[in-house]
């Protein structure tokens, strides 16, 4: 039976690892596929941007480095480090913060550590508080649970703390809540152009 447009009948769909995704979703809203069909294609487009774009910018910077990609969820530290098969302390945390004034920092740490809020003044004369989920997508341009400390829609002063340099290789997020970027501390200082900070508590 030929589908009339505007048809809101829910039905399954499958999209093709070679079909562009924004090719798929004009498609789909064309035939008036239901509401949660297309918001999963506008999550692939944006999953699929968001990769490239960190995929692009580690090119430039060091092509050595190589994200790794999982069909599971690594949006905690606790995921992640279950996913790699490493301890929770070794993935890299990108925390965003924001001033009084609306001004925003990101700070990279450990993922066993914690903002200790009096050792932070040491980077803000302003207080500072978490950016809530739908400010970290729009000054980030990278979800949480998947934060990259690189390749950021805005640009931001970056902050890395010394509780990264007890490994040999951190993890961090590549733009989605399901991959990874094994990196050393000199890598990500000179990927990030982070400057270095003791602001966190050690759990």
């Amino acid at each position: 039976m030929p589908v009339e447009p505007g048809d809101k009948r829910g039905r399954s769909f499958f999209v093709p690892r070679h079909v562009n995704p924004m090719v798929t979703l004009h498609v789909e809203s064309t035939l008036g596929y239901n509401e949660k069909g297309l918001s999963r294609l506008k999550e692939l487009k944006l999953t699929m941007s968001a990769i490239e774009k960190v995929k692009e910018y580690l090119y430039s910077k060091d092509p050595s480095i190589k994200v790794i990609e999982f069909d599971q969820d690594t949006s905690t530290s606790f995921l992640a480090a279950q996913a790699l098969g490493t301890e929770v302390a070794q993935i890299a945390k990108s925390i965003l913060l924001k001033d009084k004034k609306g001004e925003y920092l990101l700070v990279v740490s450990t993922g066993d550590a914690r903002i200790d809020n009096k050792k932070v003044k040491q980077i803000s004369s302003s207080r500072l508080r978490m950016a809530a989920p739908d400010e970290v997508l729009e000054v980030t341009g990278f979800p949480v649970g998947g934060v990259c400390p690189f390749a950021m829609k805005s640009d931001l002063p970056i902050y890395l703390d010394d509780s990264l340099k007890r490994f040999p290789v951190v993890y961090a997020a590549a733009g989605t809540p399901n991959t990874a970027v094994p990196v050393s501390c000199e890598q990500l200082t000179a990927i990030t152009g982070g400057t270095w900070c003791d602001v966190t508590m050690v759990l």
